[in-house]
């Protein structure tokens, strides 16, 4: 009976022991599982991150060239190149700072002290590779150069189509072989 008794209290003890071992094994997967979700979750939460700063980045261009879009669609409106100069000037006054700017003649003699001046931004206004004219815009940051430039191109084009318009309209009135008011006009 007594080995019975010790074979009965190895057994319970041989269960207890199998029974905590079982328990923390189950314990150290539960821990690697719970590591390996929370890694996997900090995965997703960090292309969640990423994600949502792309999307941030693409509104902001997408709204930053809709804005060019509009300034550009306005600047076009006007058939007269004072009005469109103008329109070009309020526009980039409500996007860039700066303190002055001019349009000046491709002949311009003020364009020289312009062109070796630091202050000021030189930017020339070409149609089909002809100089068109040259915007002078003082005291503008060289970070905001590039705004400049989109927009001194479509100023350009706003040009030549102010440029091409008046053409038109003389050609319109005029005889071409005889330079002479048509009887329209």
């Amino acid at each position: 009976m007594d080995i019975l008794l010790l074979i009965l209290i190895l057994y319970s003890g041989l269960v207890v022991y199998c029974t905590g071992r079982i328990a923390q094994r189950m314990e150290e997967d539960l821990d690697l599982k719970t590591d390996d979700m929370k890694r996997a979750h900090q995965r997703r939460v960090d292309k969640k991150n990423e994600l949502v700063a792309e999307k941030n980045l693409l509104a902001n261009e997408t709204h930053r060239i809709f804005t060019l879009y509009e300034i550009t669609k306005d600047i076009t409106k006007s058939l007269d190149e004072k009005t469109a100069f103008d329109i070009f000037q309020g526009k980039l006054r409500e996007h860039v700072n700066f303190q002055e700017c001019l349009l000046l003649d491709p002949l311009s003699e003020d364009l020289k002290k312009y062109q070796v001046s630091q202050e000021a931004f030189v930017f020339p206004l070409k149609s089909k590779e002809e100089k068109v004219g040259y915007l002078v815009i003082k005291g503008v940051h060289p970070k905001k150069h590039e705004i400049v430039t989109i927009l001194g191109n479509q100023f350009a084009l706003a040009l030549r189509r102010v440029k091409l318009y008046k053409e038109i309209e003389r050609i319109a009135i005029t005889d071409s072989l005889t330079q002479l008011f048509t009887r329209r006009h």
